[in-house]
């Protein structure tokens, strides 16, 4: 962080959403929660749209969450989702929204 701020980079802001559906496959749950991240560099601000995955392996009681951006790869989705149900459909890839300064 202090290296980014050194370069004037700052996290301006995080935000969650609620979850989306929740979809059970034996005792996993898995979810998609949609967040946005708003960054200021020094000449452009950039607006980034996502999701973190969740996974749950005790029918909710307890989540993990694996941030999107890693996900856009299908092999990626393979080699870390073994057992994603199959119709669980993960939200494509979206690129961020550059805002250059005035």
């Amino acid at each position: 962080m202090k290296a980014m701020l050194d370069k004037g980079v700052k996290i301006t802001s995080y935000n969650v959403s609620d979850p989306e559906m929740i979809v059970t496959s034996g005792n996993s749950q898995y979810t998609v929660v949609p967040t946005v991240i708003e960054m200021t560099f020094p000449q452009f601000k950039i607006r980034a749209n996502s999701y973190l995955l969740g996974i749950s392996d005790d029918s909710g009681k307890t989540w993990k969450f694996i941030d999107g951006s890693s996900m856009a790869n299908p092999e990626s989705q393979k080699l870390f989702l073994l057992n994603l149900p199959a119709d669980f459909k993960l939200p494509p890839k979206q690129q961020p929204e550059i805002i250059r300064n005035k």
